[in-house]
């Protein structure tokens, strides 16, 4: 009897499991657990081939493409000409200042003293060029070997004795006084040539140039150029020897920018980040212009100051 319960009894566990297997295939048929990705889970076409990149997205793909060099396609950047035209432009500043007392046009004779220290030998073509000017205008010139006649009367038997050695050229004339016969001394002060001492500044766009000032040409992005030349600036004094008076003080500079032979025109050629030179119309540091130029500065700058002494013509 107990016998025939038990086995009943698994029948019926049987019938029930068989039940639940039957409701489980209806309710979730063909689901089945994969152990990796499916072939259809995989990126296809190109993507496919070069395979995902973790974290890549279409913003990130964006981004890098907005950043590549135009070389890396095989791109060639657009180059520009520029043509750059340095002109001839008024370069002598003046900042001379004159006495009310100087009687221009009434002086007769006038002597140039080098700078301080500086034999004449060593001063000579500088000084040939400002006595030169003086000669133009009907002006004498007075030798400044005359200060070498300066004595001083004293010692034993207040016997002539010469001196002076220690005294400045000027402080010599002033001595003489008339017997210098000049009315006036030229005393330079300082005649001094830099080298690049001038620059002027250019900028391009859209193959178009303009002169800029040196902040404009530092802030400026793209083309750019800049070209410099020797610059001569000059300092002085006008002294009437009678009574020792200053009568003017010169202040002069200028640069052979006011000097060039004819418009320099250079060409260059520009790829966005360097400039090539195409051409240019004469050798800008050629010597035979830029001695030229220096001596009608130089000419320039003691004409004015005849000028001065002798009135303006």
């Amino acid at each position: 009897m107990s016998t025939g319960r038990h086995v009943a009894s698994l029948s019926a566990i049987l019938v029930s499991a068989a039940l639940i297997v039957g409701w489980v295939a209806l309710y979730y048929p063909g689901e089945k657990v994969r152990a990796k990705p499916e072939p259809s889970d995989t990126p296809t076409g190109k993507e496919d081939a070069i395979g995902s990149i973790p974290g890549d997205t279409a913003a990130s793909r964006d981004v890098a493409k907005d950043n590549r060099s135009p070389f890396s396609s095989g791109e060639t950047p657009r180059t520009e000409r520029y043509q750059v035209q340095v002109s001839a432009i008024p370069s002598l500043d003046d900042q001379t200042v004159v006495s009310p007392t100087l009687k221009a046009g009434q002086y007769k004779q006038v002597m140039v003293l080098p700078p301080s220290g500086t034999a004449r030998g060593v001063f000579e073509k500088t000084l040939v060029s400002a006595e030169g000017e003086l000669l133009k205008r009907n002006l004498g010139v007075t030798s400044p070997a005359v200060t070498s006649r300066v004595v001083f009367e004293g010692g034993e038997n207040n016997a002539v004795q010469p001196g002076g050695s220690e005294l400045s050229p000027l402080d010599r004339a002033l001595l003489l006084g008339k017997q210098t016969n000049a009315d006036l001394v030229v005393q330079i002060g300082a005649f001094e040539w830099v080298t690049e001492g001038a620059t002027r500044y250019f900028v391009g766009e859209n193959e178009q140039v303009r002169e800029v000032t040196r902040q404009q040409h530092e802030d400026h992005v793209g083309f750019k150029y800049s070209i410099s030349t020797h610059q001569l600036r000059f300092s002085g004094r006008l002294v009437e020897i009678e009574q020792g008076a200053t009568m003017a003080t010169f202040n002069m500079t200028g640069s052979l920018f006011g000097y060039l032979p004819r418009d320099y025109v250079t060409i260059y050629q520009w790829n966005g980040s360097q400039s090539t030179l195409v051409s240019e119309d004469f050798r800008w540091n050629d010597a035979e212009w830029i001695q030229v130029a220096m001596r009608r500065l130089s000419d320039d700058i003691f004409s004015r100051v005849a000028e001065y002494i002798a009135g303006k013509k």
